[in-house]
C-alpha cells in the first residue's frame, strides 16, 4: 500500500502501478484527473480522503463576509495550475453570487506575478482578497500577505498547517 498526498502524488503513483492500493490522505480533483470514477465508488486501485473545494470555498467568502460585511468587490487569486482549479473556481463563483459579491479573478504562478496582481486590484477597486485554495499559491503566501497588507484590504487565506511550516 502507498499513501499519497496531495491528489498530484496518487496521480504519480497510480502512473506507476495499477495494482498497488494507493491511499490519498488529502487534496481534490482525484475525479477530474480520472484516478477515481466517483466519490461513492472509486473503482481501481486508488481510495482515500479528498477536501470538497466548493464547500471550503463557499466557508472562506462566508468568513470574508463577516469580518468585512461591505466588501462586494473581491478578488479571487490562485495560481491556475492547481488540478482542481476548475472546482476551487467554480464554487467561489456561486457562493460570491449568493453574498451578492462581484469576484475579480486574478492568477499568479509565481512571486514575480504579485505586482500585475496588485495593480489590477487597485484597476478593479477591489475591496477585499480571497486566497483560493492553491497548494502553489501557499508557495509565495508572504508576498501576497505583505500585497494585501499594501493595499489595506481585508483577506482570508488558507490556513497555515503544522506541515507547512
Amino acid at each position: 500500500m502507498a499513501i499519497a498526498s496531495p491528489v498530484l502524488s496518487a496521480q504519480a503513483l497510480a502512473r506507476e502501478s495499477k495494482t498497488v492500493p494507493i491511499v490519498m490522505a488529502s487534496g481534490a480533483g482525484a475525479q477530474r484527473l480520472g484516478l477515481i470514477a466517483s466519490l461513492a465508488h472509486p473503482g481501481g486501485n486508488v481510495t482515500g480522503l479528498q477536501n470538497q473545494l466548493d464547500e471550503l470555498s463557499a466557508k472562506q467568502l462566508e468568513f470574508l463576509r463577516e469580518i468585512a460585511p461591505n466588501a462586494k468587490r473581491v478578488m479571487a487569486l490562485s495560481s491556475g495550475l492547481g488540478a482542481s482549479e476548475p472546482d476551487v473556481r467554480e464554487g467561489s463563483r456561486a457562493a460570491a453570487k449568493t453574498f451578492g459579491m462581484t469576484l475579480i479573478e486574478a492568477l499568479a504562478d509565481s512571486p514575480t506575478r504579485i505586482g500585475e496582481v496588485s495593480a489590477a486590484c487597485e484597476r478593479e477597486r477591489c475591496e477585499a482578497l480571497l486566497v483560493l485554495l492553491d497548494p502553489n499559491v501557499q508557495n509565495f503566501r508572504s508576498e501576497v500577505v505583505a500585497m494585501a497588507a499594501r493595499l489595506r484590504i481585508p483577506a482570508v487565506y488558507r490556513p497555515i498547517s503544522p506541515s507547512d511550516r
